[in-house]
C-alpha cells in the first residue's frame, strides 16, 4: 500500500546496470517486510531465485552466515569461494535478502569487504534493517554506483485512509485513528483492530516518537483479556516464546494455550523456532512493565534464565546460536547487549586494518604511548598485522585501534619485544590454555587514549563477534591497560585484576585483567552475568558421575545413560586419569576381545560427550591409544 516508488527502486536490482547491493531501512513496523514480500513475488515471477536469511536466527559470524546461505542454495561447502561458485551456476540469478540487518552490525565489514565483492557479479544483496547503512557503504569509492539506499517513512494520509478502509474501519473513525497512528502501518493495523473492539483513542493522546507505545498500551488495556495480557507481558521479556519457555515463565498456565493466544495477535510472527512479538510492540510493553511492575519483570527474566540454564546442557551445536541469542536478550549490560541488539544507529564502523592505516594508527599510538610501549606495538604490527582492527567515523577517518588475537597465534618475536605479551605467554603455559585464550593487547582512541570513548565502545562491541567465533573453546580473555579506573566496567563481566602479571614499561604500570569464562565457554559466562544482574548466586558449573543410579549430574540435573554409555563411563572412571585402550573398552564393556580399532567405542564416546555438553572435554582422546577421563 503506497510503496510503488520504493518497489520500483527495489526491482532495479534485477536490471543489468542496477545496483549490486540495496539497503532498505526504516523503524520497526514501517512496512519493510511487506515491501520485501512484494519484491520477492515479482522477482520470482521473472525467474530470479530469492534467498531470505533471517538475521535473528543466524549467528552473526562469517561462519554462521556462510553456513545459512550454503544450506539455502544447496552448496556442499560453506566457504565464500564454494558459495560463489554455486551462486554463479544458479539459473536466472539470485538475490540474497538479509532481513533484520540491524542485528548484523558485527558482520558489516565482512559483508562489505569480502562476501559481497566475491558474489556481486552474478548475485544481488538486500540489507533490510531498522538502522541506516554504515558510513563506509556510502563513502568508499568501490561502492559508488553499486550501492543504493531506500528509507521507508510513514504512509500519506490518503494511503493511511485507504489501508484503514481495507481493514474495515468506518470513514468517520479513520481520521481519528490516523491522528494517533500517524501513517505508521503497524500502528494503523493494531489501532484498526482496537477500533473494532470499541476502544476509544484520542488524537491528543499521541506523543511524538511514541506512536507504537501508545497503540500497544491501548491494545493491552482494552483489547486483550487478562490471560492474553499476561501472556503478552511474559513474551515481551524474552526474545522468542516457545511452549517450554511459556511453561517456565507462567507455571500456572497451560503452555499450549499461551502460545495459541499469542499466535492469534496481529503483531506476533510465527517463525521456525518460536513466536516473535514485533520489536516495536515488545519494546513498548517490556519498558512499560519494567517501570510499572519491576518485580514482575524481574520474575519473568529469572524464570527465563533458569530455563535457558537448564536447556544449555541439551543444546545441539547447530542450535547453539539461538540459545545464546535468547540469553543475550535477557541481559541489560550495555557492553554486551549492544553488540547483538543495537539500540540505534552506529556512528562508528570497525574493520580489519589495512597497510594504508599504518601512519594514522601509529600517529596516535605515539601520542598516547611511551617509546618502549609504542615499539612493542610496532613489533605486533610487524609480526601480527592481522591482529589490528581500526574504528572509522562517518568520514572514514581512523579514530581508534584495537590489537586482538588468539592465544595460539602469539609468536616468539612479539613475546621477545613486548613484556606484556611475555607475561601472558607464561600465564598460558600448560593445560593447553593458549588454544582457549583471546588476547586484547590494546584499545586506543585517537584523542582519549584508553579512556572511555565512542571508538573504544565500538571496538569493545566488536570483540563480541570474536567471542562467538571462538566458542565453545574460548575460556580465557586477557586485557591490558594503564589506568585501572578506566576498566571498572570489566568487573561486572567477571574480569579479575592480576597484579602478578603487571609490567612496567616507560615508567608506567601496564595492568592485566583476565576473564575466566569457565568450562561452559561463552554461554556459561553469559549465564553467570545474567545471574549477577538478577542478584542470584550462580555457583561454578560442575558435573558428577553416579555409578549406582547410572546417571551423570550436571549442575544437579540428572542425565540418564544407556547401558553402553554407562559401561564406558564406569570403566574410564575406575581408571581416573589413566589412558584406557579401545581394545580394553571393547573387552570390558562389549564382552569380547579384539585387536582391531573398533568404531563402536568411538560412536559411544561421541554420544557420551554430547550428554556432557560443556564438559565434553572431560573425556579426552589419547592419540593412538584410546580415551582417558580427566581428574
Amino acid at each position: 500500500m503506497g510503496r510503488e516508488t520504493q518497489l520500483a527502486a527495489t526491482l532495479s536490482l534485477l536490471e543489468a546496470h542496477g545496483p549490486r547491493v540495496l539497503h532498505l531501512s526504516g523503524p520497526a513496523g514501517i512496512g519493510k517486510s511487506a515491501l520485501l514480500a512484494r519484491f520477492t513475488e515479482r522477482a520470482r515471477s521473472e525467474g530470479t531465485t530469492v534467498i531470505r536469511v533471517d538475521c535473528r536466527l543466524t549467528e552473526p559470524t562469517p561462519q554462521g552466515l556462510l553456513l545459512a546461505i550454503a544450506g539455502a542454495i544447496g552448496s556442499e561447502t560453506n566457504t565464500t569461494e564454494a558459495i560463489a561458485n554455486r551462486l554463479r551456476a544458479v539459473a536466472g540469478g539470485v538475490v540474497i535478502v538479509l532481513d533484520g540487518y540491524e542485528l548484523y552490525g558485527l558482520m558489516d565489514a565482512f559483508l562489505r569487504q569480502e562476501f559481497c565483492p566475491a558474489i556481486f557479479e552474478f548475485t544481488r544483496v538486500i540489507l533490510s534493517g531498522q538502522s541506516p547503512p554504515s558510513a563506509p557503504w556510502l563513502s568508499t569509492s568501490e561502492w559508488h554506483g553499486a550501492f543504493q539506499t531506500i528509507k521507508l517513512g510513514p504512509l500519506t494520509e490518503v494511503e493511511s485512509f485507504a489501508l484503514l478502509r481495507e481493514l474495515g474501519v468506518r470513514p468517520e473513525a479513520a481520521r481519528r485513528i490516523n491522528s494517533i497512528a500517524r501513517g505508521h502501518p503497524l500502528a494503523l493495523i493494531v489501532a484498526a483492530q482496537a477500533e473494532t473492539n470499541s476502544v476509544s483513542m484520542r488524537g491528543e493522546d499521541a506523543a511524538a516518537g511514541a506512536v507504537m507505545e501508545l497503540v500497544a498500551q491501548k491494545y493491552m488495556a482494552r483489547c486483550a483479556d487478562p490471560l492474553t495480557r499476561e501472556a503478552l507481558e511474559a513474551a515481551s521479556v524474552v526474545r522468542r516464546m516457545t511452549e517450554s519457555m511459556a511453561r517456565a515463565i507462567l507455571p500456572n498456565r497451560a503452555p499450549a494455550d499461551v502460545v495459541d493466544r499469542l499466535r492469534s495477535l496481529p503483531f506476533v510472527e510465527v517463525a521456525a523456532d518460536g513466536l516473535f512479538v514485533h520489536d516495536a510492540v515488545r519494546d513498548a510493553i517490556s519498558t512499560s512493565l519494567l517501570v510499572t511492575a519491576p518485580d514482575r519483570h524481574r520474575q519473568y527474566r529469572m524464570a527465563a534464565w533458569q530455563q535457558l540454564r537448564a536447556d544449555l546442557i541439551h543444546v545441539m551445536p547447530g542450535m547453539l546460536w539461538r540459545h545464546t541469542a535468547d540469553s543475550l536478550y535477557l541481559l541489560q549490560n550495555y557492553l554486551i547487549r549492544e553488540g547483538f541488539f543495537p539500540s540505534g544507529y552506529q556512528a562508528h564502523a570497525v574493520e580489519p586494518a589495512r597497510a594504508t592505516d599504518y601512519a594514522s594508527i601509529f600517529q596516535f599510538v605515539d601520542d598516547n604511548e611511551g617509546t618502549d610501549a609504542a615499539a612493542a606495538l610496532r613489533a605486533w604490527w610487524a609480526h601480527h598485522p592481522d591482529a589490528f582492527r581500526v574504528c572509522r567515523d562517518r568520514d572514514l577517518e581512523t579514530v581508534g585501534v584495537s590489537v586482538i588475537m588468539k592465544g595460539t597465534q602469539l609468536g616468539e618475536d612479539a613475546i621477545a619485544a613486548d613484556p606484556v605479551a611475555a607475561a601472558w605467554a607464561e600465564d598460558m603455559r600448560g593445560g593447553n590454555r593458549a588454544s582457549r585464550s583471546l588476547l586484547i593487547r590494546r584499545m586506543l582512541d585517537h584523542q582519549e587514549g584508553e579512556a572511555n570513548s565512542g571508538s573504544r565502545g565500538a571496538l569493545g562491541v566488536d570483540v563480541k563477534r570474536t567471542y562467538m567465533e571462538l566458542r565453545p573453546t574460548l575460556r580465557f580473555v586477557y586485557l591490558c591497560g594503564i589506568d585501572a579506573a578506566n576498566f571498572d566496567w570489566c568487573y561486572p563481566l567477571g574480569f579479575e585484576h592480576l597484579p602478578a602479571l603487571s609490567r612496567d614499561i616507560d615508567g608506567k604500570l601496564y595492568h592485566t585483567f583476565r576473564l575466566d569464562m569457565g568450562p561452559s565457554s561463552v554461554d556459561g559466562w553469559l549465564n553467570r552475568v545474567i545471574a549477577h544482574e538478577l542478584g542470584l548466586v550462580d555457583e561454578t558449573p560442575h558435573w558428577s558421575f553416579n555409578a549406582d543410579s547410572l546417571e551423570i549430574f550436571i549442575d544437579g540435573v540428572p542425565l540418564a545413560l544407556t547401558p553402553l554409555e554407562f559401561g564406558v563411563m564406569q570403566t574410564l572412571h575406575s581408571r581416573l586419569g589413566r589412558a584406557v585402550s579401545r581394545a580394553d573398552l571393547v573387552e570390558e564393556v562389549w564382552g569380547y576381545s579384539t585387536t582391531a580399532t573398533s568404531n563402536v567405542v568411538d560412536a559411544t564416546v561421541l554420544t557420551l560427550r554430547r550428554k556432557l555438553g560443556p564438559f565434553s572435554d572431560a573425556v579426552e582422546t589419547v592419540r593412538g591409544v584410546g580415551y582417558r577421563l580427566r581428574r
